[in-house]
């Protein structure tokens, strides 16, 4: 006679969701916090986040615990307001800010919808191919260090007034020199922004964030990724990638409420770079924000004291040491032009 499993007691069930809760409300709150510009607090709730991320699947997994409702609530809080949103017009709206401030190429991004994209299938990109004719991409401030040692890395104002951070990836419009005809990216960095492609986050008229993808990836293969289960619930891609695109928000956030003190404190200039080709012609490449160093030495004592507690005069000078690279990155124009 085959024995009765006993259910387990309610309480077993509740301790990974708490987990689960906690964990995301961890991150919301380092996002939160990193947008007010305190990111000592903003690195605590991240890393309690981790931790946190790291209990709720495991102890699921020993108490054999995974549930529907599990599913549900990851789906729940970690798309609000950061939504996979079910809405009539799926089309990004051209004048989307958030779009236009940091989807640099992304053919047709579109608002993931939970019941029309159910079956959606996208074939993610093999090579950087899509990037190739990006003049600049976004680039947050924990890789400064990164990027500074390949790219020149300069600011610009967007017309909702806050600030981005931009690695140059070429000299000219529509030419990205590290990437070549095989769509490869020739550097040993690769910014988050190139990265996180053909996922983005997109603003609605309320403010609120919802997730889009490049819908010139769909593709009715089967080899192509699904991104929702056959229940709805976001597959391990599109979870992936939702947390990737949260933790880049966040850090947009600060990266941006940095620049806007150095404009503050009187630090920046307009860029202006003369640069000559190899047939000895000039031109100028300008439209791009720097701080000026001579300014930078006009600072009271006790605010550049300041920058230097708050760990922000590391990321001025590798953005001043960033800048050196405007000559190579001339070099590797030539020799990518070279290669056409």
């Amino acid at each position: 006679m085959a024995k009765t499993k006993k259910p387990q007691n309610r309480g077993i069930y509740l301790l990974p969701n708490l987990f689960t809760t906690a964990g995301l409300f961890a991150g919301f709150y380092a996002i939160i916090a990193a947008i007010r510009g305190d990111f000592e607090a903003a690195a605590i709730a991240i890393f309690i986040a981790m931790i946190m991320d790291g209990f709720d699947g495991r102890i699921a997994r020993m108490t054999n615990t995974q549930s529907a409702f599990a599913a549900a609530l990851f789906l729940a809080l970690s798309t609000s307001p950061f939504c996979v949103q079910a809405q009539t017009n799926n089309q990004i709206q051209e004048g989307s800010a958030l779009l236009t401030k940091t989807a640099f190429f992304y053919a047709d991004p579109q608002v993931l919808n939970t019941e029309q994209h159910r079956d959606l299938r996208i074939a993610l990109p093999q090579n950087a191919g899509f990037a190739a004719g990006s003049q600049a991409v976004p680039v947050l401030l924990s890789e400064f260090a990164d990027v500074a040692l390949e790219y020149p890395i300069v600011f610009v104002k967007t017309p909702d007034a806050s600030w981005l951070a931009l690695a140059l990836t070429g000299l000219q419009q529509g030419q990205n020199v590290f990437v070549d005809e095989n769509g490869a990216w020739g550097a040993n960095y690769i910014p988050a922004s190139v990265r996180r492609y053909p996922f983005v986050f997109a603003s609605g008229d309320d403010g609120t964030l919802t997730v889009a993808v490049d819908m010139d990836l769909a593709s009715k293969d089967e080899a192509a990724v699904r991104l929702f289960n056959e229940d709805g619930a976001p597959s391990v891609i599109l979870q992936n990638a939702i947390g990737f695109l949260q933790s880049f928000q966040g850090q947009s956030a600060q990266t941006s409420a940095l620049i806007a003190q150095f404009e503050e404190l009187g630090l920046l200039t307009d860029a202006q770079f003369q640069i000559r080709d190899q047939d000895g012609n000039a031109r100028s490449l300008n439209g791009f924000f720097m701080v000026e160093e001579a300014r930078l030495n006009t600072l009271r004592d006790d605010t550049i004291l300041d920058l230097v507690r708050k760990g922000q005069m590391g990321a001025l000078h590798l953005h001043l040491l960033s800048l050196k690279n405007i000559a190579a990155l001339q070099r590797r124009e030539a020799a990518h032009n070279n290669s056409q």
